[in-house]
């Protein structure tokens, strides 16, 4: 189960409850997102998340499973699939995109540009 967006694995909370009485749930947290370690770069992409997520797969001996992904989880999820599509029994997206707008990447750039100067009481 792949979060969006700097939200961290925990918020899928009532979905995992639910969906662990028949799958085995991992929940992670994203690169720079709630308790994954933040490394130094100008940004992530979701090519490096989405092998991340292959990493935390091959960790755990899983050979296939079924991947969900909300918004930028989503998109992190396509590219698992595109990565290693014999790994995928099912790809489930939620309020996601194949793929980001120069536009939409401009707004992405000032929101962390303006970020930096939220104080957070």
């Amino acid at each position: 189960m792949i979060m969006g967006l700097g939200a961290p694995g925990d918020k899928w909370k009532h979905n995992y409850e639910l969906l662990s009485k028949w799958f085995w749930c991992i929940v992670p947290d994203n690169r720079g997102a709630g308790l994954s370690d933040k490394p130094e770069a100008e940004s992530y992409t979701t090519e490096q998340m989405a092998d991340d997520i292959i990493g935390i797969m091959d960790a755990l001996d899983i050979k296939k499973a079924h991947v969900m992904g909300v918004s930028m989880g989503g998109a992190i999820a396509q590219q698992v699939a595109l990565k290693v599509p014999d790994r995928v029994l099912s790809l489930i997206l939620t309020s996601t995109f194949a793929s980001v707008s120069p536009a939409f990447k401009k707004a992405l750039n000032l929101i962390c540009e303006l970020k930096e100067d939220w104080e957070i009481y």
